[in-house]
């Protein structure tokens, strides 16, 4: 079974905004020591003998590792896609690495408290991050940051997506999403939506849309998927862009209607349902999961994770498990993952700066 990764039809072109070059690991001896080459002759030996050492350490290390246990810091609690993912990879790696892989939750601030933990930590490979996109891309747009998100991670994989499908109340006169654009734009902003709260994938996709397609929409942000799909089976709010995961469900039900999904191409799990792509050519929208470690880790350390990762998606086990959680698996390389990064950034960061988001 083929595994699509979010690099080739889904890579959009806009590639035009750079984040800022990462800096070169220089050891602090070498960087001093160019700083200040009239130190004395006693001092600059040391310095030198220093970085000579560091650098010839480095391909040890790599060569060596995994010498001890790995931490994988994970930024949203158990049972989620982000603890499955997390746990997935601690059992695989671990028999493919032959040391232990430790899961540990840092919740909080949408992988802002976790990627913390994951800067403070040592460039050394033993810590590693599973998180959603907003660590990587988002959140330095909606709120301050301690950290520099374009030179803080070494970028491993993107491990996973999750469909998004937009869906509608049943009182909403619209079948299809070419009546419902019709619907909304005579509307004149009256209508409302509903998300999982600022920043969120439901809340940033439906911006995109309204960018795009030229409607207004009242944003009504809700703390959690559970609080805004209540209100919307209960006619509060009109319209809310949710993970195939859960909306699926309620449009089996028939509690609301299934408009389209926000892929570049149709899903399994529901054939029949329309992208909006087909309406809006390019449109794509999916929150994704990634890995990635400190910067300044071993390339060789970096790829090997990203080798065993795409060895790890390709077994029946573990792609069986996660098609059942309406989860897509994907594998890239850290170059891949890296150019991907950059494009997001420009993306997100046109819309979020164009709506005026903001989640301090």
């Amino acid at each position: 079974m083929n595994y699509r990764a979010p690099f080739g039809t889904s890579v959009r072109d806009k590639l035009k905004h750079r984040i800022a070059a990462r800096r070169p690991i220089v050891p602090v001896a070498v960087a001093d020591w160019f700083a200040y080459p009239f130190s004395s002759s006693a001092r600059a030996c040391k310095q030198i003998g220093a970085a000579l050492l560091f650098l010839v350490a480095l391909p040890a290390l790599a060569q060596n590792w995994p010498a001890k246990p790995i931490r994988i810091i994970t930024s949203h609690g158990a049972g989620g896609t982000v603890d499955q993912l997390a746990r997935t990879i601690a059992d695989e790696f671990g028999r493919a690495f032959g040391r232990a892989f430790v899961v540990e939750a840092r919740v909080g601030a949408n992988g802002d408290v976790a990627a913390e933990q994951l800067v403070a930590a040592p460039a050394d490979g033993y810590t590693l991050m599973v998180s959603p996109h907003g660590a990587y891309v988002t959140n330095m747009f909606l709120r301050k940051q301690s950290f520099d998100h374009a030179t803080a991670f070494a970028p491993i994989t993107v491990l996973a997506s999750v469909p998004l499908v937009l869906v509608v109340h049943p009182s909403v006169p619209a079948s299809n999403l070419a009546e419902l654009l019709a619907w909304l734009k005579a509307g004149d902003g009256r209508v409302n939506y509903a998300s999982q709260g600022i920043g969120s994938s439901g809340h940033l996709a439906m911006e995109l849309l309204m960018r795009q397609v030229g409607f207004k929409a009242v944003h009504v942000p809700y703390k959690g998927t559970g609080p805004a799909t209540l209100d919307l089976l209960g006619g509060t709010v009109t319209m809310m862009l949710d993970t195939a995961t859960t909306a699926l469900v309620q449009v089996r039900s028939g509690k609301v209607r299934g408009i389209a999904v926000a892929e570049h191409r149709r899903i399994a799990q529901a054939p029949d349902l329309p992208t909006i792509a087909e309406t809006i050519p390019g449109f794509e929208a999916s929150p994704w999961y990634a890995m990635s470690a400190r910067a300044g880790t071993s390339q060789e350390i970096v790829e090997r994770l990203a080798a065993e990762w795409a060895r790890s998606v390709a077994r029946r086990e573990v792609q069986e498990r996660f098609t059942k959680l309406g989860v897509e698996l994907q594998t890239t390389t850290p170059g891949e993952f890296r150019e991907y990064i950059r494009t997001e950034y420009e993306k997100w960061g046109i819309i979020i700066r164009a709506s005026g988001s903001k989640n301090e």
